[in-house]
């Protein structure tokens, strides 16, 4: 369910922009659901797997993911978890993203968004609605990330898409998971690119470097992050990192931003 009360996430009535904190608490995992007013999760500390739109989105610290009016979604998180959410009244989102993406937060969008927590109960004053105004203009204008993982659409590479989610370790070659769906690998190698954009050895390596970053935001040293993701070249796991991420595993963790998807 959504972070704020459903009928204020699911109703135009009120402010332009309600908001919320969400604190650190126990990992979390919802199914499916739909709201009428956009939605930015965003994360401080942790982190956040939003589903939606054929993506898998991961949302780190400094970033946050930009959910349309009516798109469904699905959310999981890390222990560790805490951020914040945005919710956009539907009829202010016609001049936002269209699709679900990932944007790099400003220091003037998270600082803005942290004054309009106290908003769900008062109309908005002059200098409020200003400042939702500058929410809105900061949403479209920060820059959009390549963090996120394209699922497959048809049922049997979705299925070996999922298999992988769950054993990302798993070094099988594409001809055993062909013969696992009753496909030829020709088949197999062809709808990955054809429904996700990336071969079956990208998708698994984007994947790979995904859970590699919830185990270092776990505090896990990167020789064993590296070894878990099946390499046992730190720096080559560092190299390949880099060039799916678009910063080196520590940069990360001090807080430097991934580079602006061209």
């Amino acid at each position: 369910m959504p972070i704020i009360p459903q009928h204020l996430a699911d109703s135009s009535q009120g402010p332009i922009v309600l908001s919320s904190c969400i604190e650190k608490g126990p990992p979390r995992y919802t199914t499916p659901y739909i709201h009428s007013r956009g939605q930015l999760l965003g994360t401080n500390t942790g982190m956040l797997s939003v589903d939606v739109g054929h993506h898998q989105w991961v949302v780190l610290p400094s970033l946050a993911v930009w959910i349309p009016s009516g798109e469904p979604y699905a959310l999981s998180s890390s222990q560790s978890y805490q951020g914040w959410a945005a919710y956009v009244a539907e009829n202010a989102c016609q001049d936002l993203p269209a699709r679900p993406c990932i944007v790099s937060v400003s220091g003037l969008l998270r600082e803005a968004v942290k004054k309009s927590f106290d908003w769900s109960k008062v109309e908005l004053a002059g200098p409020q609605q200003r400042l939702a105004g500058v929410i809105l203009d900061e949403i479209m204008a920060v820059p959009r990330l390549n963090v996120g993982l394209p699922m497959p659409r048809s049922k049997k590479t979705l299925a070996v898409a999922r298999a992988l989610s769950l054993t990302p370790q798993d070094r099988r070659q594409i001809e055993y998971w062909a013969r696992h769906v009753g496909v030829t690998s020709e088949a197999l190698a062809d709808a990955f690119i054809s429904e996700t954009g990336l071969t079956f050895s990208a998708w698994r390596r984007r994947l790979k470097m995904l859970v590699a970053l919830e185990s270092i935001l776990a505090g896990r040293s990167l020789i064993a992050v590296a070894r878990k993701a099946g390499y046992k070249d730190l720096h080559g796991f560092i190299t390949v990192f880099r060039k799916e991420m678009g910063v080196t595993p520590s940069q990360y963790t001090l807080g430097t931003p991934a580079s602006k998807t061209p």
